[in-house]
Protein backbone atom coordinates (compact mmCIF):
# COMPACT_ATOMS: atom_id res chain seq x y z
CA UNK A 1 0.00 0.00 0.00
CA UNK A 2 2.99 2.33 0.80
CA UNK A 3 4.05 3.47 -2.54
CA UNK A 4 7.51 4.62 -1.31
CA UNK A 5 10.39 3.56 -3.42
CA UNK A 6 13.06 3.13 -1.25
CA UNK A 7 11.02 0.91 1.13
CA UNK A 8 9.68 -1.44 -1.89
CA UNK A 9 13.15 -1.76 -2.85
CA UNK A 10 14.41 -2.65 0.78
CA UNK A 11 11.97 -5.58 0.55
CA UNK A 12 13.18 -6.53 -2.46
CA UNK A 13 17.06 -6.54 -1.08
CA UNK A 14 15.46 -8.27 2.06
CA UNK A 15 14.65 -11.50 0.18
CA UNK A 16 17.62 -11.53 -1.82
CA UNK A 17 19.66 -11.41 1.81
CA UNK A 18 17.93 -13.96 3.01
CA UNK A 19 18.54 -16.24 -0.07
CA UNK A 20 14.46 -16.01 -1.14
CA UNK A 21 15.42 -13.82 -4.42
CA UNK A 22 13.61 -16.87 -6.58
CA UNK A 23 10.67 -16.69 -5.07
CA UNK A 24 10.07 -12.93 -4.41
CA UNK A 25 7.54 -11.42 -6.77
CA UNK A 26 7.39 -7.97 -6.06
CA UNK A 27 4.97 -5.46 -4.27
CA UNK A 28 1.76 -4.66 -5.24
CA UNK A 29 0.38 -1.45 -3.93
CA UNK A 30 -2.51 0.05 -3.89
CA UNK A 31 -4.03 3.20 -6.21
CA UNK A 32 -4.73 6.37 -4.07
CA UNK A 33 -4.19 8.21 -0.66
CA UNK A 34 -3.15 5.12 1.52
CA UNK A 35 -4.43 7.67 4.68
CA UNK A 36 -7.47 8.28 3.07
CA UNK A 37 -7.80 3.68 1.69
CA UNK A 38 -7.40 3.11 5.61
CA UNK A 39 -10.36 5.02 6.71
CA UNK A 40 -13.10 2.68 4.70
CA UNK A 41 -12.16 -0.68 5.52
CA UNK A 42 -14.46 -1.61 2.62
CA UNK A 43 -12.52 0.22 0.20
CA UNK A 44 -9.59 -1.06 1.35
CA UNK A 45 -10.14 -4.21 1.32
CA UNK A 46 -11.44 -3.75 -2.67
CA UNK A 47 -8.59 -2.43 -3.53
CA UNK A 48 -6.08 -4.81 -1.40
CA UNK A 49 -7.91 -7.63 -3.08
CA UNK A 50 -7.41 -6.30 -6.40
CA UNK A 51 -3.65 -6.21 -5.45
CA UNK A 52 -3.82 -10.13 -4.51
CA UNK A 53 -5.33 -11.01 -7.57
CA UNK A 54 -2.77 -9.12 -9.87
CA UNK A 55 0.12 -10.69 -7.60
CA UNK A 56 -1.48 -14.34 -8.24
CA UNK A 57 -2.61 -13.86 -11.54
CA UNK A 58 -0.12 -11.52 -12.43
CA UNK A 59 2.91 -12.09 -10.76
CA UNK A 60 2.50 -16.15 -10.12
CA UNK A 61 2.60 -15.58 -6.55
CA UNK A 62 1.46 -18.35 -4.21
CA UNK A 63 1.64 -16.38 -0.99
CA UNK A 64 0.87 -13.13 -0.27
CA UNK A 65 2.33 -10.79 2.30
CA UNK A 66 0.28 -8.17 3.83
CA UNK A 67 2.33 -5.50 5.51
CA UNK A 68 2.08 -3.01 8.34
CA UNK A 69 -0.60 -3.00 10.93
CA UNK A 70 -3.39 -1.19 8.97
CA UNK A 71 -3.23 -4.13 6.84
CA UNK A 72 -3.84 -6.96 8.96
CA UNK A 73 -7.53 -6.89 9.52
CA UNK A 74 -8.14 -6.38 5.99
CA UNK A 75 -5.66 -9.82 5.47
CA UNK A 76 -8.21 -11.64 7.72
CA UNK A 77 -11.66 -10.86 6.23
CA UNK A 78 -9.82 -11.16 2.65
CA UNK A 79 -8.15 -14.66 3.46
CA UNK A 80 -11.36 -16.60 3.01
CA UNK A 81 -11.60 -15.10 -0.55
CA UNK A 82 -8.04 -16.59 -1.97
CA UNK A 83 -6.43 -20.34 -1.98
CA UNK A 84 -3.07 -18.63 -1.15
CA UNK A 85 -2.09 -17.85 1.82
CA UNK A 86 -2.54 -13.92 2.89
CA UNK A 87 0.49 -13.54 5.39
CA UNK A 88 -0.02 -11.16 8.13
CA UNK A 89 3.21 -9.64 8.57
CA UNK A 90 2.51 -7.94 11.84
CA UNK A 91 1.35 -11.62 13.29
CA UNK A 92 4.35 -13.29 11.82
CA UNK A 93 7.14 -10.80 12.93
CA UNK A 94 5.19 -11.81 16.57
CA UNK A 95 5.40 -15.42 16.08
CA UNK A 96 9.13 -15.39 14.99
CA UNK A 97 9.61 -13.15 18.09
CA UNK A 98 8.08 -15.16 20.64
CA UNK A 99 9.93 -18.81 19.14
CA UNK A 100 13.16 -17.02 18.97
CA UNK A 101 12.94 -15.98 22.84
CA UNK A 102 11.53 -19.35 23.75
CA UNK A 103 14.67 -21.19 22.11
CA UNK A 104 17.09 -18.58 24.10
CA UNK A 105 17.66 -20.45 27.46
Amino acid sequence: MTPDGELIESFRQKAVSLGYEAQYRGVRVTPGDPGELVQDPARLDAALADAVRQSVGEDGAEAVIMGGGPLSASAVRLQPQFEQPLVVAVTAAARAAVKEIATED
